[in-house]
């Protein structure tokens, strides 16, 4: 997870790709994130940039990131090609804040701070079903989704995947049309 927390953190580690991450603090803890990145969409990979991924949950996640965005392209037929899309990688709360509207509130506002600044899109993966509640606690609208036992078939290391469930899937928040 190294790699992709770096990826959504420092400015210039990949081309054509920018920071676009918030915490959430209190009493000087940071308590909650969103680590995202912006980014014209498709982001297409080079070789030179997926060097780094090391791990098996690294690869496994970073892989599921890249499909699930290649989903969503190949389900608005091209449309979204060129849009600025932010993309949320990582989120994650503090264990003990859980379930006090802490993570809703901040995927809120990091929704409607990539609108402010210039996004067309904003792009969520939700890898388990509490991030996919939380997703249509806030009215995000599901946009697409990869079953794990298929995706398993081809790709055996995601039954390694801690946190997997009957499916990913993907919320897209759109601010321009296609």
């Amino acid at each position: 997870m190294e790699y992709i927390v770096t990826n959504c953190i420092v400015h210039g580690v990949l081309d054509a790709i920018q920071p676009n991450s918030y915490g959430l603090l209190m009493k000087n803890e940071l308590i909650a994130v969103m680590l995202g990145t912006k980014e014209k969409f498709p982001k297409i990979w080079q070789p030179k940039e997926l060097q780094p991924i090391q791990g098996q949950v690294a690869v496994n996640y970073f892989s599921l990131m890249a499909d699930m965005q290649l989903g969503a392209m190949s389900k608005s037929q091209g449309r979204m090609k060129g849009y600025q899309l932010v993309t949320c990688r990582v989120f994650c709360v503090k264990n003990e804040l859980r379930g006090k509207g802490i993570a809703a509130a901040l995927l809120s506002a990091s929704v409607t701070n990539a609108q402010k600044e210039g996004a067309e899109a904003f792009f969520f993966t939700a890898p388990n079903k509490a991030s996919q509640q939380l997703a249509s606690k806030i009215n995000l609208k599901e946009y697409n989704y990869i079953k794990y036992e298929s995706y398993s078939r081809d790709f055996p290391m995601y039954k390694k995947l801690e946190d997997k469930e009957e499916m990913c899937k993907g919320y897209l928040a759109l601010f321009k049309p296609f």
